[in-house]
């Protein structure tokens, strides 16, 4: 799941001019702390149902399944659609598998709802305050010229 996880947020969050990728600025780290959180194991998410329908207007994260769990399925669909680990696939044929996920011509309710968490985590991990264990040394936050709480 690691380096499948990494894949994905790489492509989610690509390296560009003068900014490194998702993994580069630790925001694989934040999302693997995240999933091991509360968050992560659904202590604060609404779980008991009635789950009725994929689309709950937006009120956070309505599953069964825990976050982590969700992210778990995700992968393995994702993998098994592509035939193999994501991490061996280069970044176009991961950005039309996420392409087809997104248009829901793969996949399934819980998958897309993951994999929306999973975008939102990356950019997080990406952008936050460095203090919550992404945006690497405020490389992102220096790179958009935001001073913020960078030293």
């Amino acid at each position: 799941m690691t380096d499948d996880l990494a894949a994905l947020a790489d492509t989610i969050f690509p390296a560009t001019d003068g900014l490194g990728s998702a993994s580069d600025l630790g925001a694989v780290d934040y999302v693997r702390a995240t999933l091991d959180g509360p968050l992560g194991r659904g202590e604060h998410c609404y779980a008991a149902g009635p789950h009725r329908s994929p689309d709950h207007g937006g009120h956070g994260w309505q599953w069964a399944d825990t976050p982590a769990q969700g992210l778990a399925h995700l992968l393995t669909m994702l993998a098994d659609a592509a035939g193999g680990p994501l991490c061996t696939l280069d970044d176009t044929a991961r950005t039309a598998l996420l392409t087809d996920l997104d248009e829901g011509r793969i996949g399934d309710p819980l998958a897309r709802a993951a994999f929306a968490l999973l975008c939102t985590w990356v950019l997080e991990g990406a952008l936050s305050d460095p203090r919550h264990g992404g945006n690497a040394g405020g490389a992102a936050w220096r790179w958009i010229g935001y001073a913020g709480g960078v030293r």
